[in-house]
């Protein structure tokens, strides 16, 4: 199986060192590591499990969607992906069975669905092979919300696992400046999201 991660740190000290933890984690699972890379190239951990694609600066959507190209257009049946800053306490919670399902989300910070469309995390997750879903590139904030509903109203199906196994620290965020732009961010992609879809 191979895990892609996109990583950038935005010289958050914090964020490197989510990342090499996280990667000492995955290469104990014997798996292949391929990393969209935004950072300083003296910060590569050098293995020969783990390849980088080196990039510039890009949002989330943009990041994950080079690497789920990667995946759907290879001849690999299922795979990881995750954030750099995720912290996986019990790597067990990593065997959890697809069922009948598409996709598997690992939800982290809440405990039951919010709304009656799926609810998924893009901080780790696993996916299957199945009609190519993407990241909308446009938005500046919920692409994962957006993602939830591109997959419900496109007939994928997404297993929610709600776990204490998984952490990520919401300090160490490089999606927004401050506060007041994540909830202006935020608010515009709602809106966005809603027109798109036709819900409220």
């Amino acid at each position: 199986m191979t895990v892609y991660v996109i990583s950038f740190f935005d010289n958050k000290q914090s964020r490197y060192d989510s990342f090499r933890k996280l990667i000492e984690t995955f290469l104990k699972l014997n798996v292949k590591i391929v990393v969209l890379w935004m950072n300083h190239e003296h910060q590569k951990i050098l293995h020969p499990d783990i390849s980088y694609i080196n990039s510039e600066k890009t949002n989330a959507s943009v990041a994950r969607n080079k690497l789920l190209k990667l995946f759907y257009s290879s001849d690999q049946h299922e795979a990881i992906f995750s954030d750099d800053d995720v912290q996986i306490l019990n790597v067990n919670i990593l065997n959890e069975p697809f069922d009948n399902y598409d996709v598997i989300t690992f939800l982290s910070n809440i405990s039951h669905r919010p709304h009656r469309y799926y609810f998924f995390a893009s901080t780790l997750f696993k996916i299957q092979q199945h009609k190519e879903i993407y990241f909308d590139e446009s938005l500046e904030a919920n692409q994962d919300l957006d993602f939830g509903y591109n997959c419900f109203f496109n007939g994928v199906k997404i297993k929610e696992v709600y776990t204490k196994d998984v952490y990520n620290d919401k300090e160490n965020s490089v999606m927004f400046k401050d506060e007041n732009d994540r909830k202006k961010k935020k608010k515009e992609a709602f809106h966005k999201i809603n027109q798109k879809y036709g819900t409220t």
